[in-house]
């Protein structure tokens, strides 16, 4: 997610981008990792999702909000 993706949907020119959260697809790994190896702890099987969510022209309003105050 960037501001010229952001831009485009808001101006019509893209349909919808998928967002996930990269930040917490790597703190789990590592998270996870040190569980196993530390502690002897399973490591999950399921999937742990980090997304997606879609940013539409329904949600590009709290999207760009999100950016600016800092929580993108």
């Amino acid at each position: 997610m960037n501001e010229t993706c952001l831009d485009r949907i808001k101006a019509g020119t893209q349909l919808y981008a998928i967002d996930q959260q990269p930040w917490l697809q790597g703190f789990l790994a590592v998270t996870l990792a040190d569980g196993f190896v530390n502690y002897g702890l399973k490591l999950a099987s399921a999937p742990i999702l980090t997304g997606p969510g879609i940013v539409d022209a329904s949600t590009i309003d709290a999207t760009v909000a999100g950016a600016k105050a800092g929580y993108r």
